[in-house]
């Protein structure tokens, strides 16, 4: 039993810390009841965090009901490299002030370092329209809403939207990487290893025990 525990102890060591996401851009949502057309897309310029893990943002309804929205994200320009679609699916109710938070899953995806990340919304399905709340200062971090996804920018139309993306630059290495990919960070091959270790000394301690 004790070499059991001493194992585990190591298994426990040789498996990094699974790092948690940061808050790389916060917005606050104003306190309308309304907002711009999801025609409008937005772009986050010199992002200096290794992934992008998740993007929240403030939605309202012309009806209450479920939606699902896909948020699309490319590096650079509109018609850039794909970072990745994400889909989200939530109950937005009509006539709510600041509007309902609704979050995109990119999963850590690897962004390299300073790029520029660009973000489409596209409504799928719902009982009527969306519009996105146009937030209020101050922001942390930059966000830039655009009048349109005309590449690569298209034209200015605000520096304010109600969202918040989070990112991890441990798992991305801080941006240092080549182009977005889906590998398994070092915490997950921490993981793997420490399964594989343990059911190792198990399978050992069974035999042993056989004996």
């Amino acid at each position: 039993m004790k070499n059991w525990f001493q194992t585990f102890a190591l298994c426990a060591l040789l498996a990094p810390a699974v790092a948690s996401a940061a808050t790389v851009v916060s917005c606050p949502a104003n306190t309308d009841t309304g907002g711009d057309g999801l025609s409008r897309s937005f772009y986050l310029p010199n992002y200096s965090t290794g992934t992008l893990d998740t993007v929240t943002v403030n939605y309202h309804a012309t009806v209450t009901g479920s939606y699902n929205v896909a948020l699309e994200a490319r590096l650079n320009a509109f018609n850039g490299t794909l970072v990745s679609t994400a889909n989200a699916t939530a109950t937005v109710t009509t006539g709510t002030a600041g509007g309902t938070p609704v979050t995109f899953n990119f999963g850590n995806a690897a962004i390299p370092a300073n790029s520029t990340i660009t973000f489409k919304q596209t409504l799928l399905s719902g009982p009527g329209g969306l519009s996105v709340n146009t937030g209020q200062p101050p922001c942390t971090g930059t966000v830039v809403q655009t009048n349109g996804s005309t590449p690569p920018l298209d034209s200015n139309r605000r520096a304010t939207l109600a969202i918040t993306v989070t990112g991890n630059a441990a798992a991305g290495g801080g941006g240092a990487v080549a182009a977005p990919a889906s590998i398994p960070t070092l915490s997950e091959w921490g993981l793997i290893l420490m399964s594989a270790l343990v059911a190792a000394f198990g399978f050992v301690h069974t035999r042993r025990r056989q004996r």
